[in-house]
């Protein structure tokens, strides 16, 4: 059924279930709601809440409220119109979420395109990514600075400097 609504171009953001129905519990029914999009928000009205249903609606269909019959209309209006709202919220965190992932991608494919070297720094000061030219010029892996606070990693050069002067001079004989 919330494949068919969605062919349709419907939005499912709220699903309001009884407990006891025919054929399907409540709570399992809101499970294969969470299963199918975690940013339904669900709703279980009943009359006969047992403990272990409502907690298998939380823990397994993420059921966010759970209402006693008889209800209190106004109390209902208020929570529908709040869950609704978080829905809402939820999607659009996620929408913004994929944006940010999706231009940090682009901006990576960038600094990999680059031909000079490129070490870009978080910040909490720490390597977070570097390109192919970076990697030849520092002559140290990839995966050995990333992580790596900036300082550490000009240590590394510099004791990388220090040994290639020392093997250059490890062969020479000093005489006095």
């Amino acid at each position: 059924m919330l494949h068919e609504l969605e062919e349709r171009g419907e939005v499912i953001e709220l699903v309001i279930t009884d407990e006891i129905m025919p054929g399907l519990q409540g709570s399992k029914f809101l499970e294969i709601v969470y299963e199918h999009d975690p940013d339904i928000m669900t709703m279980m009205l009943t009359g006969q809440p047992r403990p272990y249903d409502v907690i298998y609606a939380v823990n397994h269909g993420r059921l966010a409220k759970c209402l006693k019959k008889p209800w209190d209309y106004d109390e209902l209006r208020q929570i529908v119109d709040g869950l609704l709202q978080q829905a809402r919220t939820n999607r659009r965190n996620r929408r913004l979420a994929q944006e940010v992932i999706d231009e940090k991608n682009k901006a990576e494919a960038i600094v990999h395109s680059i031909a000079d070297g490129i070490l870009v720094i978080d910040s909490d000061d720490k390597v977070s990514l570097m390109n192919a030219a970076c990697v030849d010029i520092l002559g140290v892996p990839e995966h050995e600075l990333l992580g790596k606070r900036l300082l550490e990693v000009l240590k590394i050069r510099e004791l990388i400097l220090l040994h290639m002067e020392a093997s250059r001079h490890r062969d020479e004989v000093v005489s006095d």
